[in-house]
């Protein structure tokens, strides 16, 4: 692929903060549609742009520090060769492209020919950590007011737009405090008459390092990946070992004792004596039973119908499906993936059980966090469509469910019951709904496992979404 396809690439990827605000770079879709519109040439590189969205990279830009700019590009790079099969020469030009469009560094082919097998990029800045709205003029934009937006509803975790300043300057020179907002913008790079220096007493000497100021570092060796790789061998071969030296010297469970059975007296013979005859009003003596009349046949009780519908043990659209998958108490990526039947920070409900909470009328909040265009949901629910992206639990994700539960909870405390659900057993996104409340401060959780798939299929009242 020719760098002018990578520099079009990055252009583009420059002017989308200003025409779209700078939580753009969260919205995978829009900017893959906007990439293949205006870049039609070059489909496998957005295809790995819209990976590395995924993978954080832009994320990861925006919260390295200045001085380390230059090795985050070299890292991303070398993990998206890793994680996605992807070559070099095509995941470091996409990274410097990335840098570019959040400000941080000049177009890729600036980067020189000179370069290691990863070269270090422009330094960029982030903002403070958990910062929801971006504030100033975007970096290379008009100046007409501030860029102020929230969390997209319909898109992939977090965002990331960030600002850089020159990369010619010393590391952290010309690059100021951290602006007060997430996504705001520093100055634009300083125009050059013919593109970045490549000489000049400012400038650093030859070398790997296409960019003064750049920190000196060991260019990433041919052989790096295997040394990770057997680090990682030799740590899953030690827990190995040390579960087997813990099994083998725990003492096996004692059987439970079984009872003895206690020998039940026999009554003794009662000696006969006269039945006792009904009472007649106006005797005295004991109250008994008459006796029947021979040849009178006993009664037999009818028993009480029972009411139609499914019992509480009725499983509906597999939702006591088991997949094998163990529980865990981190967010899941693959949020299309089959689930646990259990769940660490919560209890699982079933069908049965929701509707007969929903029926007695019991307080308590219903959350569909199914993320994408559905046209009903069940009665009751609020929804909340980016409650169970992955991540992480400091992301922007985590700071505005926490806003939108305290919300909808109100004043009746950490303890108020809620129930989150999705698509159905394939679906993680209510699990990681309730990891994030959990780790919320909320404490009485319950992960409705079935879902909506589980809900249409027992004929269960819904309501459009809204």
């Amino acid at each position: 692929m020719a760098a002018e396809t990578y520099d079009a690439l990055a252009k583009v990827l420059r002017e989308l903060p200003d025409r779209f605000g700078p939580a753009v770079f969260s919205d995978r879709r829009r900017v893959v549609s906007v990439l293949s519109d205006r870049v039609p040439e070059a489909r496998r590189e957005i295809k790995v742009l819209g990976s590395a969205i995924d993978d954080g990279v832009f994320d990861a830009l925006s919260g390295a520090r200045p001085e380390q700019i230059a090795l985050e590009i070299d890292r991303l790079a070398a993990r998206i060769e890793t994680n996605l099969g992807i070559r070099s020469d095509i995941a470091l030009p996409v990274v410097r492209a990335c840098a570019h469009g959040l400000g941080r560094g000049p177009l890729p082919s600036e980067y020189g020919s000179g370069a290691s097998h990863h070269a270090p990029s422009a330094v960029p800045q982030s903002g403070p950590e958990g910062t929801w709205i971006g504030s100033g003029p975007m970096a290379g934009g008009p100046v007409s007011g501030p860029h102020s937006a929230p969390i997209p509803r319909h898109q992939p975790d977090g965002s990331w737009v960030g600002v850089s300043a020159p990369a010619g300057a010393p590391a952290g020179a010309q690059y100021g405090a951290p602006p007060p907002h997430y996504g705001a913008h520093a100055s634009q790079y300083p125009p050059q008459p013919a593109g970045w220096p490549s000489s000049g007493p400012d400038m650093a000497p030859a070398g790997p390092y296409p960019y003064p100021g750049a920190p000196p570092a060991q260019a990433a060796g041919k052989g790096g990946w295997v040394k990770w790789l057997l680090i990682g061998i030799g740590a899953i071969v030690a827990v190995l070992v040390v579960l087997y030296i813990i099994g083998s010297v725990s003492p096996p469970p004692e059987p439970a004792p079984t009872p003895t059975p206690t020998p039940t007296p026999k009554p003794s013979p009662q000696p006969p004596g006269p039945t006792p005859s009904p009472r007649v009003e106006g005797q005295d003596g004991p109250v008994t039973k008459p006796e029947r009349e021979a040849g009178t046949p006993t009664p037999t009780p009818t028993p009480a119908p029972t009411p139609p519908g499914p019992t509480s043990t009725t499983a509906w659209a597999e939702e006591n499906a088991n997949f094998g998958v163990s529980p865990q108490r981190t967010l899941q990526s693959n949020v299309g993936s089959p689930t646990p039947t259990t769940i660490p920070v919560g209890r699982v409900l079933s069908t049965q059980a929701l509707y007969n909470e929903i029926q007695k009328g019991t307080d308590f909040l219903l959350v569909d966090v199914l993320e994408g265009a559905h046209p009903q949901t069940i009665i009751k629910a609020r929804y909340i469509p980016y409650g169970g992206r992955a991540g992480n639990f400091n992301d922007l994700v985590q700071q505005q469910l926490v806003s939108d539960l305290a919300g909808l909870v109100g004043g009746k405390g950490m303890n108020y019951p809620i129930v989150f659900f999705c698509q159905g057993v394939r679906c993680w996104e209510s699990y990681n709904a309730v990891l994030r409340a959990y780790e919320a401060g909320y404490r009485n959780l319950y992960w409705y496992r079935g879902g909506l798939a589980s809900w249409r299929a027992a004929g269960y009242p819904m309501q459009p979404l809204r």
